[in-house]
């Protein structure tokens, strides 16, 4: 009886022992679980933040110089940007430029090739949604409203300017 008893106790410890030992693999299943909803979560506020309409001021860091001028400017925080707007400040002259882009200020894309047509005063253009923390604007050519190249401007200033994400 008492070989019963010692039995009947190892039966219900290693009973107890497989019980806690699932409640284990259960609990940490769920953690898993927990961590990948958070990384979800979090995957999720980024892609509304980078989807939301947003404005942002860009800030001229340097002018070019040379036969094709460029204005490249620079955005306080990389983002996801579709669309910028500016203005070539003297109306008299019409602009051909190539709109660019970049990540570190050293490898541009060209976004936009806008040589083959002349262009003054305010300007919204839109692209392909991407990442950025910088642009540029690299003219190309220039003549005044008479359509006579030697009175061009190959210096534009620009006012605005301003990335935007909509």
């Amino acid at each position: 009886a008492q070989n019963t008893k010692i039995e009947e106790n190892e039966t219900i410890e290693e009973a107890a022992e497989e019980a806690a030992l699932e409640h284990e693999c259960r609990i940490h299943a769920q953690n898993i679980e927990i961590e990948a909803l958070k990384e979800q979560l979090q995957a999720q506020k980024k892609q509304i933040n980078e989807s939301e309409a947003t404005k942002r001021k860009l800030n001229h860091y340097y002018w070019g110089s040379g036969s094709e001028f460029e204005h490249r400017f620079k955005l306080s925080l990389e983002s996801l940007i579709n669309a910028i707007e500016f203005k070539f400040d003297d109306s008299k002259f019409r602009y051909s430029f190539t709109l660019r882009s970049s990540l570190d200020g050293v490898t541009w894309t060209d976004l936009l090739d806008c040589k083959e047509v002349e262009h003054s005063g305010q300007q919204s253009w839109h692209f392909e949604r991407r990442k950025m923390k910088f642009l540029a604007i690299k003219v190309t050519g220039s003549k005044d409203m008479y359509n006579y190249p030697y009175y061009a401007d190959p210096k534009p200033t620009i006012s605005g300017p301003f990335a935007l994400m909509i």
